[in-house]
């Protein structure tokens, strides 16, 4: 359940990632605002991809469970699947992000030299699937 509501808060950023940047708007800045508040201090950061495998594959995993294993055929989830169809595509986003950067400069994408970077992990745990969740650097 924790990863499903990982999953979703990081489908809702993503909805304000959109939202910020077709109006201008620095959502690192208001987050970082936001965060001054004590009891806000915990927010994450959106990111192109889901911070390691558990998140989305554990909701899906639920709701798979629900209806294949339980037996139940009413459809109770919504949200769960929304936030995985949502994750499921924010990495297109960035892809798609690229490719208008790469256009605005006059450059042709399929000749162009592209790195995709990312990959973090916390000091001292040995489990990768977990490692790289709310890592500072995001990418």
């Amino acid at each position: 359940m924790e990863n499903s509501y990982r999953a979703t808060i990081l489908a809702f950023l993503d909805e304000w990632s959109v939202f910020a940047e077709t109006n201008g708007v620095d959502l690192i800045k208001v987050i970082n605002a936001i965060k001054v508040r004590p009891t806000h201090s915990n927010m994450i950061f959106p990111a192109a991809w889901d911070r390691g495998v558990l998140p989305p594959k554990d909701g899906g995993l639920g709701l798979w469970a629900y209806k294949h294993l339980l037996g139940f055929e009413n459809d109770i989830f919504k949200i769960t699947p929304e936030a995985i169809n949502i994750n499921d595509t924010r990495g297109l986003r960035a892809a798609q992000m690229a490719r208008d950067a790469l256009r605005n400069m006059g450059r042709i994408l399929a000749a162009s030299q592209i790195a995709v970077l990312g990959a973090s992990y916390r000091e001292d745990v040995g489990d990768t699937a977990t490692a790289g969740r709310r890592s500072s650097c995001e990418g």
